[in-house]
């Protein structure tokens, strides 16, 4: 696994050879930390060419529905775009 961002709140890896994305949240975010990261893990997953993405919520706080229905609309199409 390859670190390609790192921040108080999420990192996110890649996995090369399975062409994987691997998101780490920890602990409370606020909405705008969520949208970013959501936007700089697209932003990685098109750069590296992933076509498989985890998102590891285990150590995270509750999102708000808001948030959720905010990737759903702006992030996961791209992700799709981008060969999700």
């Amino acid at each position: 696994m390859i670190n390609k961002y790192t921040s108080n709140y999420l990192r996110i890896a890649i996995v090369p050879q399975k062409r994987c994305l691997v998101q780490t949240w920890i602990g409370y975010i606020t909405s705008e930390e969520y949208r970013d990261g959501q936007r700089k893990s697209l932003e990685i997953f098109e750069e590296n060419k992933c076509q498989y993405f985890i998102s590891d919520t285990t150590n995270a706080c509750p999102l708000t529905e808001e948030d959720l229905d905010w990737v759903t609309a702006n992030i996961t199409p791209k992700l799709m775009e981008a060969g999700l």
